[in-house]
């Protein structure tokens, strides 16, 4: 997706949207690589920014209401792991097993966050490719 679609799709979202979306977004591109990003016209999550690989969603983001952001996170879900670990830390902002909602990007265990896209999109692509 490049910029000028993406300013589009976040038209109409909060300030704090805005800056959840684009923080998250930042976190997944700096931590990955070889994902592709667009916007998904299925059934499921329509609208949701997709991160995935040979059509394989790994994660999803949206605004959720007025204030909320949501994140899916496909190597959470995946991996025992990493729930584990980062459960304890997660669980405030969990709504679903591999779902954070939040209102402020800030509010979230930014390390924690970053270890799981690190080391779970590679145990992740590793898993669905073999």
């Amino acid at each position: 997706m490049n910029e000028k679609e993406f300013a589009h799709w976040l038209e109409g979202c909060s300030t704090e949207q805005i800056d959840s979306i684009r923080s998250l977004r930042n976190l997944i591109r700096t931590n990955t690589r070889g994902l592709e990003e667009t916007i998904n016209q299925g059934k499921w999550l329509h609208n949701y920014i997709f991160y995935s690989v040979d059509s394989k969603m790994v994660y999803a983001v949206a605004p959720k209401g007025k204030t909320l952001t949501t994140f899916h996170m496909m190597p959470y879900y995946g991996s025992e792991e990493l729930q584990l670990k980062y459960q304890s830390e997660l669980e405030p902002f969990m709504t679903g097993k591999s779902c954070l909602t939040f209102k402020n990007f800030t509010d979230l265990p930014y390390k924690s966050l970053t270890a799981i896209v690190k080391k779970g999109t590679k145990n992740f692509l590793e898993h669905t490719r073999s």
